[in-house]
């Protein structure tokens, strides 16, 4: 359970309204990207979903931008429609597409929306979900043992990545993140500001093909440390709830450790909503 967010305007870059571009373009767009993804191996709904995931991470595709219907996609890609909608399903599971029932399929809000924490949303006083804003930290290859190493025993070196996030400019909370860092070294060599943006197990998805997803999760209250009262800017001393995810991959393998850190504040924290 992760958080990441890009901030978003709601407009593309050349400052057109998303659904400027045409759903022709936007298929252009996707047969494009896809074809050098393609080179990979795996699956063929795996690979169109980690070229649409990129599409979107890269803003080629705008937050609120309507996608070509799955018959289209199909025709362009040469791929069944049943592949579509297999790409589509697991789109929809990271949160970065929405099926709207007889209008289409449209690219979401990250900035709004920061699936990157499973069903772990804050509701505002009228019951919507608060914006979420993440800052990266650092991000650095670490030896250091701890809850990280006890679950990922298959590793000697972890990458940790720490983020702020902001809820609505309200109060912030901690978040660190770590990857089996022999299995995504790599991922230590991407500038800090995209940990900041991106959801951080589609990294896993985009650049390993990997899908990870949590298998455990603990809670707990506890005093927060010294250096996270300083994060935060809070008094010494203060309380926390503390949030610890365990992830794998669908084979059961350790895939990351995250915990989370979540000082006092006025929300309500909607952990499952059905």
């Amino acid at each position: 359970m992760a958080l990441g967010s890009e901030e978003t305007t709601g407009l593309m870059t050349d400052g057109h309204s998303p659904a400027a571009a045409g759903k022709g373009e936007t298929a252009e767009l996707v047969a494009d990207r896809f074809a050098v993804f393609a080179r990979e191996r795996g699956p063929r709904y795996l690979v169109l979903h980690n070229t649409i995931t990129k599409l979107v991470h890269d803003g080629d595709l705008q937050p609120g931008q309507q996608l070509p219907s799955d018959d289209e996609l199909a025709r362009t890609l040469s791929l069944s429609v049943g592949t579509i909608q297999k790409t589509m399903a697991l789109l929809q599971q990271d949160a970065l597409i929405e099926r709207r029932q007889g209008a289409g399929t449209f690219v979401t809000d990250p900035s709004a929306d920061m699936r990157d924490v499973w069903h772990f949303r804050f509701l505002d006083a009228d019951g919507t979900f608060s914006p979420l804003r993440a800052e990266a930290v650092f991000r650095k290859i670490i030896q250091k043992r701890g809850p990280w190493s006890d679950y990922m025993k298959q590793a000697e070196r972890y990458l940790k990545v720490r983020r702020i996030i902001a809820v609505d400019d309200a109060f912030s909370f901690l978040s660190d993140f770590y990857f089996d860092g022999e299995r995504f070294a790599s991922l230590a060599d991407e500038p800090l500001q995209t940990f900041g943006r991106l959801v951080l197990r589609n990294l896993l998805m985009t650049q390993f093909s990997v899908r990870a997803k949590p298998i455990r999760q603990l809670l707990a209250h506890r005093p927060m440390t010294n250096e996270e009262t300083r994060l935060l800017n809070l008094p010494q001393g203060t309380s926390a709830l503390q949030l610890e995810t365990f992830g794998a991959d669908p084979k059961g393998s350790p895939v990351y450790y995250q915990k989370v850190v979540i000082p006092p504040n006025d929300r309500k924290l909607l952990l499952d909503d059905g």
